[in-house]
């Protein structure tokens, strides 16, 4: 059991780091991409 989850965690943490990091520069990012879309939508 031990070897299994040392081998799984690794893999298990990436996808959550993935996740996480996909999320926050999301959420981020959605502002900027709204401001962006208001400047070309008003050209």
């Amino acid at each position: 059991l031990l070897v299994g989850v040392g081998y799984y965690m690794p893999a298990l943490l990436f996808f959550v780091g993935i996740g996480m990091w996909h999320f926050f520069i999301s959420d981020m990012l959605e502002p900027i991409y709204e401001s962006i879309h208001e400047k070309l939508a008003t050209k």
